[in-house]
C-alpha cells in the first residue's frame, strides 16, 4: 500500500507530432466513348483535385497521480489525462469520466463541391522515455479516428504496457469537398488496480509517450 501522504508518485506525459503535414489527392480523368454513325458531342468534366491538409499537432497530454489517488480505497477507479498545451503543469488526472482530446484534423482545401476524397494515414505511438513494471491494463491510450480500429471501427485501445518500442494503427478518412474535415482525437488513463500493493512499483516513476500521425495516398472518388 501507498504511505508518503501527499507526494507525486507518476506522471505520465503524452506528446502528439505531426510527421507529414500536406498530403497530396491523387485523381483520374474520365473518358467515354460514342458509338455509332450520328454527329454526337461528347462533354467531359474533371473534378477539382484539391488538397488534404493535416493539423494540429504539438498538443501535450499530462497525467499525474497522488498516494491517495492510489490508495486501495480507490481500486478500480480509473484516472484520466488533462489537456496542458502551453500550461506547463497540471492538476491530478480527472476521474471516472474518459476525457478524449483532438490531436489532429484532415481537412479539404480548395476541393470540389460534392467530391469524396478517400485518404489513408498512421498513427504511431512511441514510447519515448517508457515506464517500467506496468501490468496489463495499467496504463492506456485510447485513439478515436475513422476506421483506426480496422474498416468500421473508430476507436481503437493501446496497452502501454505491451509498447516495447512502438505500436502503429491506420485508417482511411473520407472526405467531402470542398472543405471536409475529419479528426483523430487521443485520450489516456491510469486504473488504479493496488490489491495487496500491487502497483508499488510504480511509485515515482514518470513516462513520456509520442503520437506521430503519418499522411498517405488519397483518391479521388467519382462523382454521380
Amino acid at each position: 500500500m501507498f504511505n508518503k501522504k501527499n507526494t507525486m508518485i507518476l506522471t505520465i506525459v503524452a506528446v502528439a507530432t505531426l510527421l507529414v503535414a500536406v498530403v497530396g489527392a491523387t485523381f483520374a480523368y474520365f473518358s467515354t466513348g460514342i458509338g455509332g454513325s450520328s454527329t454526337t458531342k461528347a462533354t467531359v468534366t474533371t473534378a477539382t483535385p484539391g488538397s488534404i491538409i493535416i493539423s494540429g499537432g504539438n498538443k501535450t497530454l499530462t497525467l499525474k497521480v497522488s498516494v491517495s489517488d492510489m490508495s486501495p480505497t480507490n481500486q478500480g477507479q480509473k484516472y484520466y489525462a488533462l489537456d496542458t498545451t502551453g500550461t506547463g503543469e497540471s492538476n491530478h488526472g480527472v476521474a471516472g469520466t474518459s476525457q478524449m482530446y483532438s490531436i489532429a484534423k484532415a481537412s479539404v482545401e480548395n476541393g470540389g463541391e460534392g467530391v469524396t476524397y478517400s485518404c489513408g494515414y498512421t498513427v504511431t505511438v512511441t514510447s519515448t522515455s517508457g515506464m517500467t513494471g506496468l501490468t496489463e491494463g495499467d496504463l492506456v491510450l485510447e485513439l478515436e479516428a475513422k476506421d483506426i480500429g480496422g474498416e468500421g471501427a473508430n476507436t481503437k485501445t493501446i496497452d502501454l504496457a505491451n509498447l516495447t518500442s512502438s505500436s502503429s494503427a491506420s485508417g482511411t478518412f473520407s472526405l467531402t469537398g470542398p472543405n471536409g474535415t475529419s479528426e483523430i482525437k487521443a485520450g489516456l488513463y491510469l486504473e488504479n488496480k493496488n490489491d495487496n500493493g500491487g502497483q508499488n512499483n510504480l511509485q515515482g516513476q514518470s513516462g513520456t509517450y509520442t503520437i506521430s500521425i503519418q499522411g498517405g495516398d488519397c483518391t479521388l472518388l467519382a462523382q454521380d
